[in-house]
């Protein structure tokens, strides 16, 4: 066993409900806290939006890979925060599904946190700002089809940026 600490994961996007099974199984294997391991409970809580999930016990703050590979399939964002462990200190692994993007950064009192020799790093002290920027806008939005999705659009519901990386049809009806 290595050092051990709490993570929360919180995902942002559009998730088609038919998916939400699957997911619901990729945190309930990885053993999600709070759903008494009642993996209809943590269904029905994915399709009532609800955006953050949390780990105890997690060895060295790692993500459990199947989580993180069903939220890239499914073209879900996501921050990974981590409590601080014994050898590490509290830190976010963000992942813009929109861009592909990825970046870590440390925290200090759950804020991001730069190192003095990052301070002059004009890019760097951008960077944090936006993903400071995406840490607030984030939103989960369920829906039950692409009607859905257009009356969703219509009221203004839609995550800005979501629609443009979604699938035109189920890879596997293809």
């Amino acid at each position: 066993m290595g050092d051990r600490c709490s993570c929360t994961l919180s995902i942002a996007g559009i998730l088609k409900r038919e998916h939400a099974g699957e997911l619901a199984g990729a945190l309930h294997y990885a053993d999600v806290d709070g759903f008494d391991d009642n993996i209809e409970k943590l269904t029905k809580a994915i399709l009532e939006g609800q955006t953050d999930y949390g780990f105890s016990e997690v060895n060295y703050a790692e993500m459990d890979p199947g989580v993180y590979n069903m939220l890239k399939a499914l073209r879900l964002s996501f921050i990974w925060h981590n409590d601080e462990g014994e050898a590490f200190g509290a830190q976010n692994e963000y992942y813009d599904a929109r861009t592909g993007e990825e970046a870590e950064f440390p925290l200090t009192g759950g804020e991001i946190c730069l190192k003095i020799s990052e301070i002059d790093d004009a890019d760097r002290v951008q960077a944090a700002r936006n993903w400071e920027r995406f840490e607030r806008e984030m939103t989960l939005l369920v829906i039950e089809s692409n009607h859905d999705l257009l009356a969703q659009e219509k009221k203004g519901a839609v995550p800005e940026g979501y629609i443009d990386i979604l699938p035109l049809a189920d890879p596997a009806a293809a």
